[in-house]
């Protein structure tokens, strides 16, 4: 009896030991894995503490996990390895990412014929966009280089090189007072700092960018907003290159300080309408540009345009100086001068194809110098300089007016352009000087901006408007943007091609011409009449449609039997337009192809390696890259089945307009 009750003990007792020694073995902390590599190597809680035990690693370098920090001191890192993808540092995580710059530091990717992506400083995935919000934070120590180079990207396809890339949304800032060099490879398409989100550098740091792409190079390319501020220098310089080639390009560019130095090459087959290259070969290239600042100094030269932006440059007084050193400051849009707290629309030359800037292309303006804020009054430029306002007083205008001074009767406005919501209101101030009348309103359509008795303007619906005052003869204007509810924000790169193509009548909302919705699937339907009205709504020849599934009740039945008989489209069958289809990105650039005649494109090289050369789209899409009209999507590709957004549309038509009806 003692026996068989001692064996069911002796057994539990062997269990117990087993799993007393299976608890102490499991007690040993596993090793913790972080969203960093260097040199090609992830960065673990074995080896975070001193990083030059990873091959290709030398000096003092660290990763702090708490504050998610690189901290390099006198350090070098050099990824060797010549994979497909080949970075000197990747962090791939979701938090704020720093690399803190103290001594000399040199960061570098191998190149060769096997890598397709060689990065000197990779954030997110270079082969895609990311909807992470992370930051990338560059802190520089006073007396600090850090130096990012990547390597030749010579793989077939669609190779690319970039000294520091930033594939988030969540911005990257350079700041502190040390060196920033970021430098790309010789490849297809090269990049200094290419970034998603918004790029801020501050502080007294310096930051040089050097592209080096055959395709398309840039200095610094940003899909957001860069700004610019502090006593900071910032050198961009971009070689030649076949498509592209800018040394700041962006949708916004706000400079507040410091001295900035931006050069753009040259295209080395440009086609025979140069007006094209503009945007694209500029030492400043952007949707809207600001220039502002006591001390601050911005030079520029492009192969076609030292400056230029598709929307509105803002230039303010106190200013040193903008010196253009090859091609004209210019815009699609009249630009904006701001001087003395007013403003002046400024008409300028933009279709000069053999520019030849002087020494004083750009004024200094004085805070005597404010213009007369009419359209009217300013002169048309030259090639070669940004003009003074005709009506600009002389410097002793701000002496003590004669009595024949103040007989002059005068009526001006606080602003002669301005946005309003549509829903919301605004109130203009006019001053009426050397007489005493009674100031009326009015507005050219009613219907999209009306304004009462006190110049107080509100917004019905989206367009533009022109609001007229009028007293003692005199007349001043101000051009009304009414904005969509939903295109508000001037940094989308929809906001300008969605206004522009409203105020021509092209595009229309909905709810009551309120909102755009721009991430609506663009329709068959209202791309063709689209295109209809762009071309100025022609009368088509016949009377009847083809097709079963267009009526003659439809918006669209006048536009399809135009189109059709432009041999812009064919329908989806002999009897089918299928108008609610959605329209795909292949479809629209194969449209805007035929509407403008079927062109040949100059050039056999194709940039994307989706679109093969049987596709019925592959000459239209060749042709629309080669017009500027495309760009194709951040991994290099087309999606030529993608869904045509009608924000994307919006910004294909634009581009048309501007650079095929030049207009």
């Amino acid at each position: 009896m003692k026996r068989h009750f001692l064996i069911p003990l002796m057994t539990m007792a062997l269990c117990l030991g087993m799993f007393s020694l299976t608890a102490k073995a499991d007690d040993t902390d596993p090793v913790e894995e972080y969203d960093l590599y260097v040199a090609g190597v992830r960065v673990t809680s074995d080896n975070a503490s001193d990083l030059s035990v990873i091959d290709g690693v030398t000096g003092n370098a660290s990763y702090d996990p708490d504050k998610n920090t690189l901290n390099l001191n006198g350090a070098t890192i050099s990824n060797t390895n010549s994979t497909a993808k080949c970075y000197g540092i990747r962090y791939v995580g979701a938090k704020d990412f720093t690399i803190s710059s103290k001594g000399k530091n040199t960061i570098s990717a191998a190149g060769g014929t096997s890598v397709e992506y060689s990065g000197g400083i990779t954030v997110g995935n270079p082969d895609g966009y990311s909807g992470k919000t992370a930051k990338l934070i560059i802190d520089t120590a006073s007396g600090s280089v850090l130096t990012a180079e990547a390597g030749n990207a010579l793989k077939s396809g669609v190779p690319r090189s970039w000294g520091i890339a930033y594939e988030y949304n969540g911005g990257l800032t350079i700041k502190g007072s040390g060196t920033v060099n970021a430098v790309s490879g010789k490849t297809r398409d090269g990049f200094g700092i290419h970034s998603q989100g918004d790029i801020n550098i501050t502080g007294k740091v310096t930051v040089n960018a050097e592209a080096n792409g055959w395709y398309s190079s840039e200095g610094f390319e940003n899909f957001d907003a860069i700004y610019i501020d502090g006593d900071v220098t910032v050198r961009a310089v971009a070689s030649d290159a076949e498509t592209e080639s800018c040394g700041i390009t962006s949708e916004y560019i706000y400079i507040s300080g410091g001295n900035v130095t931006a050069a753009g090459g040259k295209d080395p087959n440009p086609p025979d309408d140069s007006y094209s290259d503009y945007y694209y070969y500029a030492g400043i290239s952007a949707v809207s540009l600001e220039i502002k600042g006591e001390y601050t100094t911005v030079s520029a030269k492009g192969g076609y345009a030292s400056i230029w932006c598709m929307s509105k440059l803002e230039i303010s007084d106190p200013l040193r100086i903008i010196n253009p050193k090859g091609g004209v400051i210019g815009s699609d849009r009249p630009l904006i001068y701001e001087a003395d707290g007013k403003t002046v629309a400024l008409d300028v030359l933009i279709k000069d194809p053999n520019p030849k800037p002087t020494a004083t292309a750009t004024p200094t303006p004085t805070a005597t110098s404010t213009p007369t804020p009419t359209v009217t009054s300013t002169p048309k430029p030259t090639a070669t300089s940004m003009p003074k306002p005709t009506s600009t007083p002389k410097p002793g205008a701000t002496s003590t007016p004669t009595p024949a001074q103040a007989a002059s009767v005068s009526l001006t406005l606080d602003k002669t352009t301005a946005t309003v919501v549509c829903g919301k209101t605004l109130t203009l101030k006019a001053s009426l000087n050397g007489a005493s009348s009674k100031i009326t309103w009015k507005s050219s359509d009613s219907k999209i901006a009306a304004v009462d008795p006190n110049g107080k303007i509100t917004a019905k619906m989206a367009g533009e408007v022109t609001i007229t005052a009028t007293a003692a003869g005199k007349s001043a204007n101000c051009v009304v943007t009414v904005l969509y509810k939903d295109v508000t924000s001037s940094k989308d790169f929809w906001y300008v091609p969605t206004n522009y193509l409203t105020a021509k009548g092209v595009v229309k909302g909905y709810d009551k011409q309120t909102n755009f919705k721009p991430a609506n699937d663009c329709t068959r339907a209202q791309m063709v009449t689209f295109l209809y009205r762009l071309q100025g709504e022609p009368q088509p020849k016949s009377s009847t449609c083809k097709f079963k599934d267009v009526k003659k009740t439809d918006y669209f039945f006048k536009p399809v039997i135009w189109a059709v008989e432009q041999g812009i489209t064919t329908g989806v069958s002999k009897t089918k337009f299928n108008p609610q289809g959605v329209c795909t990105r292949a479809q629209t650039v194969t449209f805007l192809w035929r509407m403008a005649g079927k062109p040949a494109p100059k050039t056999t090289k194709n940039p994307f390696p989706d679109v093969k050369k049987a596709d019925y789209f592959y000459t239209a899409t060749l042709w629309a890259s080669e017009k500027k009209i495309l760009a194709g999507l951040p991994d290099g590709t087309f999606n030529p089945q993608g869904k045509c957004l009608r924000r994307q549309m919006v910004t294909f038509l634009y581009k048309y307009d501007k650079f095929i009806n030049n207009r």
